[in-house]
């Protein structure tokens, strides 16, 4: 399979910085309003609107909402505290959600006069709204140029400026901010924000430190929370749990929190203790699909597999176009043997995510377990067109084309996916097999030589490598490479059993029967290896011990006319004329298969 599988407990809050300005990086969240993150899937890009809960307060609309400073409510009130009238009146229908008529208000006011900084001001601000971070920028720096440098338009200013991607710039303006109002909780926390983005990890810890002493409100749980990613970044895991959980005390349903703590318990070796952290979160809040898929994760590790399968399906429901819960499920019932769902899952995967090659290889090698080959090979033909880079694909379809006989596109498709990774053991292996089927033993002994050049202990190369000399006579050769088989996997039927075959094979039988004696302790069951031992008795002239096993293994498969000739000429040598003329007369009597 091509899925890797290390889903360690993802960090919520990464922090990241691009032309959008802070945003925090969550793989599948859909966060309460207040949860300091965004929603967004692991590697798509960030959204291209500020979010206020990503820079804490990035709009004027949330800015204005922190306690301490509230917006004028009424057009006396702004005549009042001075604040032009268009200013007033473009306020309201922004909070009426009218934006593009305030931001074209406040345009003609801006052409119909002198450039009033105020108006500048709040245009800049609510083009924020809008994802014009550059004009939002200028014309805020106007402001505050012209007079307007109040801490509030410094404050949007920097929010600006990281939203334009001048994330030095959106620090020399809450700092500013901060200056102008030292104890501007918004500020100090976009601060931290930038530090943290800057990968000035030292910087964050004493800037978020600062916010946690300024407001210890619920409010601001969030610096917190972001603390607490901060010291887990640095290592100190012990710590960043302590903050994670000083976040949840001062909000108790900060389901963000539980979910990023359970990755540190788990790290500390608490594994109940995350998985009660998970579940937590997921109470708290049932549409976080990466709570639902961590807990997934963790169950299926304690062995709880239909609680990771109920736990995947809800993170499925929670974010329907989530691939990450449809593999994790269709991995996990593959293992457990439940192919038909494995390959219902694989399909959801594959119907949300339609170009995604290596899935349509998860789906066509279920598919070929199945016994579903033209599926099978319709899948994997689909995804070499979609990636002919995909060396995975080009080996998986040709074991679908061996299995169909069709060994010289099978040889084509194993070589494509050598050529793309010559390091692939794999594909080496089957393109061996394939022409060991297809007749080329000679070719086919190279390439086991070379599949074991590059992994000795490959098993099941040296097992073919030993039989392939054998039935060549080529006897010094077998009886060395069994020697290596029989020491290499001393517990292994097959490799044992193909190891006595080659000492046999090669005119060593000697050699041959503790193996197959090994076998039989291994699995009492294996009437082949019984077989087997008769025959290498009987090569050392060991005819009662012949007949012995001879006569075990018809009682397993009486219907054997090749073992009946067999035991017939051990009573011969025997001199049993008279149980050696029973088993021919009996083994004449069914159907001859050689021998």
């Amino acid at each position: 399979m091509t899925r890797g599988r290390q889903d360690a407990l993802f960090l919520l809050a990464v922090a990241v910085m691009s032309a959008i300005g802070v945003a925090l990086l969550w793989q599948s969240v859909r966060p309460p309003a207040d949860a300091g993150v965004i929603a967004i899937h692991d590697g798509d890009p960030l959204p291209s609107a500020l979010r206020a809960d990503a820079d804490a307060d990035a709009t004027v609309d949330a800015e204005s909402a922190i306690p301490g400073d509230p917006e004028p409510a009424d057009e006396s009130a702004a005549r009042d505290t001075g604040v032009p009238r268009a200013v007033a009146q473009a306020r309201r229908l922004w909070r009426a959600g009218r934006i593009h008529e305030a931001v074209g208000l406040l345009r003609d006011a801006l052409e119909s006069g002198p450039g009033d900084p105020a108006t500048k001001a709040e245009l800049g601000t609510i083009l924020l709204e809008t994802g014009a971070a550059e004009e939002a920028a200028d014309l805020l720096a106007e402001a505050v140029a012209e007079g307007q440098a109040d801490a509030r338009t410094w404050f949007n200013l920097g929010v600006a400026r990281s939203a334009a991607g001048d994330l030095e710039g959106a620090r020399r303006a809450y700092l500013e901010a901060l200056a102008k109002k030292p104890h501007y909780v918004s500020a100090a926390y976009n601060l931290a924000m930038t530090s943290l983005a800057s990968g000035n990890l030292e910087r964050a810890e004493r800037e978020f430190r600062r916010v946690t002493e300024m407001d210890r409100s619920a409010s601001w749980a969030k610096a917190h929370f972001q603390l607490a990613f901060v010291l887990a970044r640095l290592g100190r895991t012990e710590e960043a749990i302590a903050s994670y959980r000083r976040a949840i005390a001062l909000k108790p349903d900060y389901a963000p929190a539980y979910n990023n703590l359970a990755l540190l318990l788990e790290k500390s070796g608490d594994v109940d203790g995350a998985i009660r952290s998970l579940e937590k979160a997921a109470r708290l809040d049932p549409g976080m699909a990466s709570a639902w898929l961590n807990l997934g994760r963790l169950r299926a590790e304690r062995g709880d597999h239909e609680g990771a399968l109920e736990a995947y399906r809800r993170a499925s429901e929670a974010d329907p176009k989530l691939l990450k819960p449809r593999l994790r499920a269709a991995e996990l019932l593959e293992a457990l043997g439940r192919l038909d769902e494995a390959r219902e899952a694989f399909a959801e995967a594959a119907a949300i995510d339609t170009d995604n090659a290596r899935i349509l290889v998860d789906l066509g090698s279920i598919e070929r377990k199945l016994g579903d080959l033209d599926s099978a090979e319709r899948h994997l033909s689909e995804a070499v067109r979609l990636d002919p880079s995909l060396a995975s694909a080009w080996n998986a379809l040709g074991i679908v084309r061996a299995q169909r006989g069709l060994y010289e596109q099978a040889i084509a498709a194993y070589r494509r996916a050598i050529a793309l990774e010559p390091e692939r053991v794999a594909a080496r292996f089957n393109l061996a097999l394939a022409l060991e089927k297809s007749g080329r033993p000679r070719a086919a002994l190279d390439r086991f030589e070379e599949v074991l050049s590059l992994e000795p202990k490959h098993v099941r190369a040296r097992e073919h490598l030993v039989r392939l000399l054998a039935q060549r006579g080529e006897d010094a050769a077998a009886l060395e490479q069994a020697e290596k088989l029989a020491r290499l996997a001393p517990d292994d039927p097959s490799a044992l059993f193909a190891a006595a075959y080659g000492f046999s094979k090669a005119g060593d039988p000697g050699r041959a029967v503790p193996l197959l004696q090994r076998v039989l302790e291994l699995e009492p069951a294996n009437a082949t290896a019984l077989l087997n031992l008769g025959v290498a008795y009987a090569k050392l002239g060991r005819y009662e011990d012949a007949v012995g096993s001879y006569l075990r293994y018809l009682e397993r498969r009486p219907d054997d006319a090749k073992a009946m000739r067999y035991l017939a000429r051990a009573y011969e040598r025997l001199g049993n004329a008279e149980q050696a003329a029973l088993y021919r007369r009996r083994a004449e009597a069914l159907p001859r298969k050689g021998g």
